[in-house]
């Protein structure tokens, strides 16, 4: 089996990865050497490239979205719902999202989540955030959620369409699951 695809790309070799408990990830691939060197007995067959880390969640990243994204439409007198596309070489998951919103882990008894900040309940106009992990390749199996605002001045209570809801006030929030997008979509 060849190491590199037919025009000699050494990105195009087979992957493993490992993810463990709490999102550590660890991924392993072979690179192999250039075609020029492979005879060269004095460069090392065996090496490791610098890898990259990255310590804590995307909440921050994501903090910032939605807060940059709820003040762009002034007053509303409607729902307003900010859709998010949580594709990241990180990944967003539902902790990242509810530390966004929520900031339940804060710090010197000051929580700056998008909904809840020092003095209570802020971003009334968001009534929710719909995340997603949307790629060209997964729509039929992307996830989806709908983060609704415990404190929303126009929430969303009747919806079209039914996918994974969280309710409520941290930390009381509850994951009611619903449809996938494939049926949603009506993909096949």
């Amino acid at each position: 089996m060849s190491l590199e695809s037919q025009d000699g790309n050494p990105h195009a070799v087979p992957r493993w990865t490992y993810v463990g408990k709490e999102g550590f990830e660890v991924e392993i691939c072979a690179v192999p050497r250039s075609a020029e060197t492979r005879s060269d007995s004095e460069i090392r067959t065996l090496g490791a490239f610098p890898g990259t880390a990255k310590w804590g969640g995307s909440s921050p990243a994501l903090r910032k979205s939605i807060r940059d994204k709820s003040t762009k439409y002034g007053s509303m007198t409607v729902p307003f719902v900010i859709a998010v596309n949580g594709i990241s070489r990180w990944d967003v998951g539902r902790g990242d999202v509810l530390e966004a919103l929520f900031d339940p882990n804060h710090e010197n008894g000051k929580r700056d989540g998008v909904w809840f900040g020092p003095k209570g309940p802020r971003n009334r106009r968001v009534s929710a955030v719909l995340l997603t992990k949307i790629w060209p390749w997964n729509i039929a199996s992307a996830e989806v959620c709908l983060y609704h605002n415990p404190f929303a001045k126009y929430p969303c209570t009747s919806l079209p369409w039914k996918v994974s809801q969280s309710v409520g006030e941290h930390p009381d929030t509850k994951l009611v699951h619903g449809i996938t997008l494939k049926e949603l979509f009506e993909l096949r």
